[in-house]
């Protein structure tokens, strides 16, 4: 699993599997590290051959961090796909953002440096942003690539969800 696409497409089977057995996550207007938790989870059963991590502040054995207007920023990203302690397969980099919260400008500033290559190298940044009133139809990924945002994919999942 190396492109944007097989990434995408487990990334929403994950998602699916939330709606249709987590959606009590979503209606409890549950912490945004519950759902990336559940996420996570459902990755791990289909995504074999890296490693899927939570909230991994590392590079190497130091912390991974960005340059700020303010110095130097400890950044903890909410899900990596990656093989750890190996800049060559860092894959994807996700944020989960609920539609409920307006702060994203951070998640995307983490996002542009971790995927730029001469930082930390990861091949794509997802921000996921999970529409709160109905996530099953109005949610979306915004994609990250080369330390910019390039597009944007809407989500639906009517299966799932009634």
């Amino acid at each position: 699993m190396k492109n944007l696409d097989d990434v995408i497409i487990n990334i929403k089977s994950s998602l699916s599997e939330i709606f249709k057995n987590d959606m009590i996550l979503i209606d409890n207007d549950a912490n945004e590290r519950t759902i990336s938790s559940s996420l996570i989870s459902y990755l791990k059963e289909r995504i074999k051959d890296y490693d899927i991590d939570s909230e991994y502040n590392r590079h190497g054995s130091e912390l991974k961090t960005i340059e700020s207007n303010t110095g130097q920023k400890i950044i903890i990203p909410d899900i990596v796909i990656h093989k750890r302690n190996n800049d060559r397969n860092n894959l994807v980099a996700i944020e989960i953002k609920k539609s409920t919260n307006p702060k994203r400008k951070n998640d995307e500033e983490k996002l542009e440096a971790l995927t730029k290559k001469d930082s930390y190298s990861y091949k794509f940044g997802i921000l996921i942003i999970l529409d709160m009133d109905s996530p099953c139809y109005n949610s979306y990924f915004e994609i990250f690539r080369n330390g910019k945002k390039v597009k944007r994919i809407n989500y639906n999942d009517y299966k799932n969800c009634n």
